[in-house]
Order: structure tokens, then sequence, then C-alpha cells
């Protein structure tokens, strides 16, 4: 059975599919689902189509927090503030 973490409705009414992980083969667990659920063509509850994004949500002991795509000054910053090394910060660009 295929399930989401998370799923929940913004105060703007669109259905956010989150998978929330925190060690690497999670997080490769995490994406591919993902990307199923984003290949999805339509959301509908009893009849009523539903706007929905996916998003993946990084957990563990961070500082602060970061929605992606940001720009590259704000992830620089928040690399830093987590003493995140080149290659994690490669990864999130």
């Amino acid at each position: 059975m295929l399930t989401a973490d998370e799923v929940f409705q913004t105060s703007d009414g669109i259905l956010i599919i989150q998978e929330s992980k925190n060690a690497e083969d999670d997080i490769k667990d995490g994406l591919f689902k993902l990307l199923l659920y984003s290949s999805i063509d339509n959301l509908s509850l009893e009849g009523v189509r539903i706007a929905f994004r996916t998003r993946p949500r990084l957990t563990g002991e961070f500082k602060g927090s970061i929605e992606l795509p940001a720009d590259a000054d704000r992830l620089r910053k928040f690399c830093e503030q987590n003493a995140l090394n080149k290659v994690h910060h490669d990864r999130l660009r």
C-alpha cells in the first residue's frame, strides 16, 4: 500500500501531500513517492476536483527553515546556520 506521511489543506484550499523524512534511504523513498503523487492528473473528493501539490519535508535537528526552491543567498545562510557542507548545499540547489 502506498501512503503519504502527511496530507493537509492550506488556507487557500490547496491539498498538500507531504513526505517527511530524515535519513538518506528514507529520503530516496520519499522522493520516489512524491514523483508518483505528482504524476496524478487530477484529484477529487466526492466528485469535487481538488487542487494539490506535493512536497518533501526534511525532519531532524535543523535551525530555522527553508522552502525550496530558494534564492542562493537564503540557501547559503541556511547551510551555514546548520553547518551543512558543500555536498549538502549542492543537493539542495
